[in-house]
Parts: structure tokens; C-alpha cells; sequence
């Protein structure tokens, strides 16, 4: 009796583990991490330096592309050369990729967190009592 209980509690653990393999592989999984990678970005875009917001940016993207799943559409070969058709994901994923390298330089200014003050300099004549306004930066 005893070791019917041992051996049904062992067959137990083994499903749980299981299934805890299946969720970590799963695309769920990674959809969950990169959305998680894109709020910390979020949260520390005001804080952080620029590039480390572009890398978390990047990389959550990254992770919801893999999640969704990169299938190929079609595939074939001839001889020893393989070809394949990209799914959705990986085209998503070739386009944003050929977007980073094309903008690189306008990249900086979208991940950048600027703060430009100006100062407004309301003044009154005392002669004439007629205000006065400019305008300058610091």
C-alpha cells in the first residue's frame, strides 16, 4: 500500500514537472518575459541611459517575436542548398532589424529622455509701467 502512494506521488511529481518543461518552453512564456522586458524599459526610461532603454526595448520585442512563433511558410531544397519562407514573426523581425541599422542615428533621440527648460522673463518698466516679456534658455 505504502508503495502504491510512493510510486503515485513519483508519477505525480514527474507530470508536474512536465508541465512546468512545457509552460517554461512555451511561446505564452516568452510573450510574458518581453512584455515584462518592455514595462522596465518604460519605467526607467526616465532614469536610465538612452542605449539601455534601446537594448530592453529591443530585446522584449525580441522575446514577443520569438513567443508568437517563427514557422516557415514553405520550405524546399535543392541538392544541398535549403531554402525556406519566413512566417510573420521572423518578417517582423527581419523588417525591425533592417529599421535599427537604417535609423541608427535617429534612434537616440527616440530613446533619449530630454529635458530643455526655458526661461520667461516677465519685467515691468518702472518708467512707463508698460510690461515686458523674453524669452531665453538656460
Amino acid at each position: 500500500m505504502e508503495q502504491d502512494q510512493e510510486s503515485t506521488r513519483a508519477v505525480e511529481a514527474l507530470a508536474v514537472y512536465h508541465e512546468i518543461k512545457a509552460f517554461f518552453s512555451s511561446g505564452v512564456f516568452y510573450i510574458i518575459v518581453g512584455c515584462l522586458f518592455l514595462l522596465v524599459g518604460y519605467w526607467i526610461s526616465v532614469t536610465a541611459h538612452s542605449a539601455f532603454v534601446f537594448l530592453l526595448a529591443i530585446l522584449g520585442v525580441a522575446l514577443v517575436l520569438y513567443g508568437t512563433g517563427t514557422n516557415a511558410a514553405g520550405s524546399g531544397s535543392t541538392g544541398t542548398i535549403k531554402v525556406a519562407i519566413a512566417g510573420g514573426a521572423g518578417v517582423l523581425a527581419l523588417l525591425l532589424g533592417f529599421g535599427v541599422v537604417k535609423e541608427r542615428e535617429g534612434l537616440v533621440d527616440v530613446f533619449k529622455h530630454q529635458r530643455d527648460y526655458g526661461v520667461l522673463d516677465l519685467t515691468v518698466s518702472p518708467e512707463s509701467g508698460i510690461p515686458s516679456i523674453s524669452v531665453g534658455s538656460m
